[in-house]
């Protein structure tokens, strides 16, 4: 048995039960951890992603402007099919991101304004949440920290779930607009 010292009084806890108590705790912290990392980098991804994809988006662009929309095009249906392929996927990632970064944005104002004073001490606090998260873990009591910023926890994984639903929607209506903006080539290949 383990004698743990805990606010001047002494508790005897069986071996067993401290080892479940530490990793339960290991688990938080590990879970916590992630999800820290998760809420941090997100919209760093969504910004890269949206930038990576409209280059691509772009140099396919001109592909099939210049190269298969062309009267006297004759290109082989592997490569309008590849060409294709990636003009879809690069437009639908590129809008998923903007859309997905635009909904971060708005949600993360709105909470800033709703739950804050002011806008400054909600800047403030809103990007110094990740530190001091960090700054209250401790191993030995590891749901103290969660629940000392519960209503925060919330509020960033409701960001998070609204960001990643706008993503998806931003991908699934983009097919819409690639059939739009290709007329010609939906003769040649199925956009769908």
């Amino acid at each position: 048995m383990k004698i743990i010292l805990l606010s001047d009084f002494l508790i005897q806890i069986p071996e067993a039960q401290v080892i479940l108590m530490f990793a339960e705790n290991i688990f938080l912290f590990i879970l916590l951890s992630a999800a820290l990392c998760i809420i941090i980098t997100t919209p760093i991804i969504l910004f890269y992603a949206a930038i990576d994809n409209y280059f691509i988006w772009k140099k396919n662009s001109s592909l099939i402007t210049n190269e298969i929309c062309c009267e006297n095009a004759k290109n082989h249906p592997m490569y309008v099919s590849s060409v294709c392929n990636l003009y879809k996927k690069s437009l639908s990632r590129l809008f998923g991101s903007a859309l997905g970064l635009s909904a971060w944005n708005v949600s993360s104002l709105l909470y800033i304004l709703y739950e804050f004073p002011d806008f400054k001490t909600g800047l403030i606090n809103y990007f110094i949440f990740p530190f001091e998260v960090v700054e209250s873990y401790t191993l030995t009591h590891m749901m103290g920290s969660l629940n000392q910023y519960n209503s925060s926890w919330l509020y960033m994984l409701f960001i998070l779930g609204a960001t990643f639903m706008f993503y998806e929607i931003g991908k699934a209506t983009a097919p819409f607009l690639i059939r739009k903006k290709l007329p010609n080539i939906k003769k040649q290949i199925s956009l769908v």
